[in-house]
């Protein structure tokens, strides 16, 4: 199993693209997806839905912006 950590805040215009490249995987069946949202303004729902349909992705939010270091700790 491969887990691939995103931490994000306010990365509505990329998130798109970095899920891309990970489906594109030849091993994506063996992936798992951790997104955590670092309090941001936007909304990810509707892209998340769209690619929990076709990789294993969790989405995780955080109640306070903690930057990217106290993210992939979570």
């Amino acid at each position: 199993m491969i887990d691939i950590i995103i931490p994000g805040y306010n990365c509505r215009e990329t998130l798109s693209d970095c899920l891309d490249h990970i489906k594109c995987q030849t091993c994506i069946d063996k992936i798992h997806v951790i997104f955590i949202d670092d309090c941001s303004s936007e909304d990810f729902s509707d892209i998340l839905a769209q690619y929990q349909k076709d990789m294993d992705l969790k989405y995780i939010r955080s109640e306070t912006n903690q930057g990217p270091g106290a993210c992939r700790q979570i």
